[in-house]
This record gives C-alpha cells, sequence and structure tokens, in this order.
C-alpha cells in the first residue's frame, strides 16, 4: 500500500496510503526518524514517529523530509549543515520535526546536505549548505539553518535537487532555472564554470518539460515530446548518453515514448519508465543499482 517512496544516502522511506511513513537503512544520524541514532543497519521498514497525513518523502545524504497534503514539512537526520531547518546548524535530530512557518508548498527537495522547498507564493526557500551557492547566496560557504528565499527564482514550480546544486521548473513549464556547482555543466547554461556560479542564475534554453529528474551530478528533462534530454556530469554513463563526457547543454537521449522518470537524488542512477511499462536504467552499477544482472 505504498504511494511514494524516496531515498537517502544509506537507506530508504516510504508513504503509505494512510499517510504513514517508514524507513530503513541506515540510523547513525537518526534517519529513522525513531529519536535515536546507532551504527547498526537496520534491513526491516519502521514507523518513523510523529508524521502522518503525508504523500511526499525526499531524502539528501543523511537526512529526510516529508510534507502532508496540509503543507506542514517535517524533517530529520543529520543536520551538519544546518538542512533540517531548525534554526541550528550542526549534529543531528532524530526526532521529525516540522519547520516552523511553513504552508502552502508545492514541492520539497533535498540535496546532500541541503533544502529546497517551492512555496505556492511562488518562492523558493533553502537551508543548509552553501559552499557551492546551493541557497542562491555569493556568500559561498556561509552555510544557513533557518531557510533563506533564494533570490529571482519567482515563479518557480517544482524544485529537484542533485548533490551540490538546485533546478527549478516554472509554472508554465516552458522553462527553468538553476543554481549552484557548475563545475560539469550541472547549470545547464551552456558554459562550464569552475568551481561555483551559485549567483549566477540565467535561465537555462528553453525546454518543454513535464518533470525534472537527475543524479548527485546530472538533471534529467522529462519533455512533453516523450524524450528525455540530460546535462552535467556524465561519470559512469549518469547521461545516458553512451559516454563519460560532462555536457553543459541539455542533449536528448536516445530513448522514446517515456511516461516518466525517477525524481532527482543524491545518487548517480537514474531510471525512466517508457509506455507500455518497460523500464530502463542507466549510470553507476558498482552494487548492482541499475538493475541490470551484475556489478558494475
Amino acid at each position: 500500500e505504498v504511494k511514494s517512496i524516496g531515498a537517502y544516502g544509506f537507506g530508504t522511506c516510504a508513504v503509505k496510503h494512510d499517510g504513514t511513513v517508514w524507513c530503513w537503512g541506515a540510523n547513525d544520524l537518526g534517519q529513522l526518524g525513531q529519536g535515536t541514532s546507532d551504527a547498526d543497519p537496520h534491513p526491516a521498514p519502521v514507523q518513523v514517529l510523529g508524521v502522518k497525513d503525508t504523500y511526499w518523502v525526499t531524502g539528501g545524504s543523511a537526512h529526510v523530509c516529508s510534507v502532508t497534503w496540509q503543507g506542514v514539512v517535517s524533517c530529520w537526520g543529520s543536520n551538519t549543515e544546518g538542512q533540517l531547518a531548525n534554526g541550528g546548524v550542526g549534529g543531528f535530530n532524530g526526532t521529525a520535526t516540522p519547520i516552523a512557518g511553513i504552508s502552502e508548498i508545492h514541492s520539497v527537495s533535498a540535496g546532500a546536505n541541503f533544502t529546497c522547498i517551492s512555496t505556492k507564493a511562488k518562492k523558493v526557500l533553502c537551508a543548509g549548505a552553501n559552499g557551492a551557492g546551493q541557497l542562491g547566496d555569493p556568500a559561498f560557504g556561509v552555510n544557513s539553518g533557518a531557510l533563506v528565499e533564494v533570490p529571482g527564482q519567482e515563479g518557480i514550480y517544482e524544485v529537484r535537487s542533485g548533490a551540490t546544486f538546485v533546478c527549478g521548473l516554472s509554472w508554465n513549464a516552458e522553462g527553468h532555472r538553476c543554481w549552484g556547482d557548475n563545475a560539469l555543466g550541472q547549470l545547464g547554461q551552456g558554459v562550464l564554470v569552475a568551481p561555483l556560479n551559485g549567483s549566477e542564475t540565467p535561465a537555462a534554453p528553453t525546454l518543454s518539460i513535464k518533470q525534472l529528474g537527475g543524479t548527485a551530478g546530472a538533471t534529467c528533462a522529462h519533455l512533453k515530446s516523450r524524450r528525455i534530454a540530460c546535462w552535467g556530469d556524465g561519470t559512469g554513463g549518469a547521461l545516458g548518453l553512451g559516454g563519460e563526457t560532462a555536457t553543459d547543454t541539455p542533449t536528448a537521449l536516445a530513448l522514446e515514448n517515456v511516461a516518466a522518470i525517477s525524481s532527482s537524488s543524491t545518487s548517480r542512477t537514474q531510471c525512466a519508465i517508457v509506455r507500455g511499462g518497460e523500464l530502463h536504467c542507466w549510470g553507476l552499477n558498482d552494487f548492482g543499482q541499475a538493475g541490470v544482472g551484475g556489478a558494475p
């Protein structure tokens, strides 16, 4: 009875139809939401305490955030860079804690050590690491334990995060904007900028996008043409283009009739479902995560 699922660095969380959240995997920084931490593996799902009416869950390297139908966002796990948006920076919190003052949100996305929220007021708010400008703040390296508004991102409908960058889809789905790390073309601006480009957020080339996905260092867009275009870090074949070369320009894959792509994450493997139900995956397979029958 699962309706949505999300993964963090060494674990997975699922939302059931009754609105409860269940997680399994690592709990060294309280990722299971039990109010405790330990160094043991947890292969059996446990219910996250204190959250209900949930419809979406997203994970970073070692933290998890959920959102309810009423627009309440709760986060738990690592807070080393302030990614829980609870006002502090450092340590961890094993108890799911609502972010104060947040309601009427549209999407939530966790990067490696930061969290971004798009609101129905058409603003983007982020908290946590800013080492690559993920908060849209030119003061690189100045992290924030509280949500701050990303400047110049009015009109963003949906946010999706990689490890150290963010892309947002506009309300008309005809354009997107990206900010953060651009060392490997992750921002899709047609130019490589190393190492940082956090405060420069020009619109990426116009695409008719239905859904944003991607991996730790790359972005993939599910287009209205039922194709997929990817850009950024090609390490391990993450772009699905048959090589490992980085590209700073959205480039279409050979795959056609695509119905959906996996949400962006801090992994380096991307999957897509084509119409009829066939599943295609590409990228790193060092632990068999591409599901092709072996590793690597």
